[in-house]
Formats: C-alpha cells, sequence, structure tokens
C-alpha cells in the first residue's frame, strides 16, 4: 500500500525534483538482495522494481510530456527529449 499511495503523491501527473527524489528514497527502501519467502514478496519486490523505474525516469526526463507535468520544468523540449530512455542492469 505504502507503494501505490508515494506513487500516487510523489510520482503522479504533478510532479517536481523533490517529490521524485522523496519516492525514489522510500522505494530503494526494498531490499531487492533479500531472497522472497512467497508470492507476495516476490509481487512487491516486482512492483518495487517497476515503481523505481518509472519514478528514475521521470526524474532523467527534465520536461513536461503529455499528461504528466514537472513543476520545475513547465515545458515540453522535443529537441532534447521527444525519444525513449532506455535502462539496463548492470
Amino acid at each position: 500500500m505504502i507503494i501505490k499511495t508515494t506513487m500516487w503523491k510523489d510520482v503522479g501527473i504533478v510532479r517536481s525534483k523533490k517529490s521524485l527524489g522523496q519516492a525514489l528514497k522510500m522505494l530503494k527502501q526494498v531490499n531487492p538482495n533479500q531472497a522472497p519467502a512467497n508470492r507476495e514478496e516476490i509481487e512487491l519486490r516486482n512492483l518495487a522494481q517497476v515503481a523505481k523505474l518509472i519514478t528514475q525516469a521521470a526524474l532523467d526526463r527534465k520536461e513536461s510530456r503529455g499528461a504528466h507535468f514537472r513543476s520545475d520544468f513547465p515545458k515540453k523540449n522535443d529537441k532534447k527529449w521527444q525519444k525513449h530512455l532506455i535502462y539496463k542492469i548492470g
């Protein structure tokens, strides 16, 4: 439930560097190195990983695009940001 609340409050439609940083800090507390004991722990780890990726991408993209508004970057910047962000492990 805390992931859902954090994503809605800090990574929702209106976001900022501050709110995204707060969300990422909270999401990093979910320990991916600990072996999951059951299905619920596997699902929690997967939810946290997806939430971290969404939050990091929103933090990296310094513009407002589509329905997502960065209060610290209110304008769209096609010249720099009209592309996909790709993240790789390692």
